[in-house]
């Protein structure tokens, strides 16, 4: 009914489909997955300082279900998509100073080509800046490969009458330099918890064989699921276009894991049956490998187990 391209022309709010970058920002100044954070209301002051400012001008986000937990492990926030963490992140996490925090989190998305600009306000962590689909995709690929981003395109090849009239030539892949293949991994093995214990345990089943974020954005107007596989990166928008320039609610209830995510599940098994075999998600590379220690620890608090008899979580550390 219409010529309006969404994937590649549309820009919409991806919402919590956009904390990875907030938490890739994190693990590559030093922090690990099992870092404790306080997920606990925290306000920051204005990103232009705090002479003049008014209390409107204070950010004091809340999480989606309006709850808090306490003091979790960076894994365990990213998993279960806590705003209130990925706020504090902000706050020392990633810079002393929360407005230099937030200009590094833009200094990323602009290297993964996912905004021109940045705007420099503090809800842009939480996927408050519109994206543009393909580029989400492009990003989520990125993680998948440890930091090396291919450019997106349509055609392999065209031919007519059996001669071809086009064909690509590979590109390639783009370096994302201010992240090492480490902090991707570390990343990677975090978006893998999103379908086995978070936001996505819709999709546990495929927890072995894929990794992912969910999103939804303020009054379920747009729904995500972005995640991969070894082979196949795919992201899925759920949302109405604009209405007389307003947005349009899916309806209360309707996130990304319940609407998006299902979707995300079709795709990966077809390319399994028809692309790529199934498989679990692949190992650190060799170069991620050198710079990363695999230790037992308590899922919940973060500790090292260190009975050789007790069952601990794998996590992957900097070293």
């Amino acid at each position: 009914m219409s010529q309006l391209n969404r994937v590649t022309q549309t820009q919409r709010q991806p919402g919590s489909a956009f904390k990875p970058l907030t938490y890739l920002a994190a693990l590559s100044k030093g922090l690990q997955p099992n870092t404790l954070v306080w997920d606990a209301p925290v306000t920051l002051p204005p990103v232009s300082g705090e002479e003049n400012a008014r209390a409107g001008d204070y950010w004091s986000p809340k999480n989606y279900d309006g709850t808090r937990s306490g003091i979790l492990t960076l894994r365990r926030a990213l998993e279960n998509s806590k705003n209130l963490v990925t706020a504090r992140l902000l706050d020392g996490g990633i810079d002393a100073r929360p407005e230099r925090s937030l200009q590094r989190v833009c200094e990323l998305a602009m290297e993964a080509q996912l905004y021109l600009e940045c705007t420099p306000h503090y809800p842009f962590v939480l996927g408050a800046q519109p994206v543009k689909i393909l580029d989400l995709a492009a990003f989520y690929a990125a993680i998948a490969n440890e930091g090396a981003m291919p450019t997106p395109h349509a055609f392999e090849s065209i031919e007519e009458g059996g001669r071809v009239v086009y064909s690509r030539k590979p590109a390639a892949p783009v370096r994302l330099g201010s992240a090492d293949p480490a902090a991707f991994f570390q990343l990677k093995t975090m978006l893998q918890g999103v379908l086995e214990r978070g936001t996505a345990r819709n999709l546990r089943a495929l927890a072995p064989y894929a990794a992912g974020k969910t999103g939804t954005s303020d009054n379920e107007n747009d729904a995500w699921f972005a995640g991969f596989t070894n082979d196949v990166t795919a992201v899925v928008w759920v949302g109405h276009d604009n209405a007389d320039g307003k947005r349009r609610t899916l309806g209360r209830g309707q996130t990304g894991a319940k609407v998006a995510a299902p979707i995300f599940q079709s795709i990966v098994e077809a390319a399994w049956a028809h692309h790529a075999p199934k498989a679990p998600l692949n190992p650190p590379s060799p170069q991620a490998a050198r710079q990363l220690i695999a230790l037992p620890i308590d899922l919940t608090t973060g500790d090292r187990v260190t009975n050789p008899q007790g069952k601990g979580f794998t996590e992957y550390f900097r070293l």
